[in-house]
């Protein structure tokens, strides 16, 4: 009887309403863009280097020289905040459970004692 019950409900909650029907879309005959339309030929291989310099702008020039002192501190930043972060998971390393095998309290000498307390360790 349930079997029953829940495969008439399953079923019943597939149904979505009436039959769906696409709504009627203007498609033009052709895109507007047909006309005098061209290939991209990129040229990036001609502004290797020093790009900004063909607009011959000595303020662009100054800024993109401070950028590049910027770009510099930035990087030396991101390597002090890695440090540390490195030396932070590593002193809450201590918090989590660690596995301490029999192979490893032999060989640090606990006695058989210790050794079947120490399986499980709070390091």
């Amino acid at each position: 009887m349930t079997i029953c019950l829940a495969g008439s409900l399953l079923l019943a909650g597939c149904t979505v309403g009436p039959k769906y029907q696409r709504p009627p879309a203007e498609v033009p005959p052709a895109y507007k863009e047909v006309g005098n339309w061209k290939v991209a030929r990129p040229n990036e291989q001609k502004l290797g280097g020093n790009w900004w310099e063909i607009f011959q702008d000595p303020q662009l020039n100054a800024l993109e020289q401070q950028v590049n002192i910027s770009n510099q501190n930035l990087k030396a930043a991101q390597a002090v905040y890695t440090q540390a972060r490195a030396l932070v998971r590593y002193n809450r390393a201590g918090y989590f459970p660690t596995w301490l095998s029999l192979q490893r309290c032999h060989e640090q000498g606990y006695p058989a004692t210790v050794r079947l307390r120490h399986q499980f360790s709070m390091a």
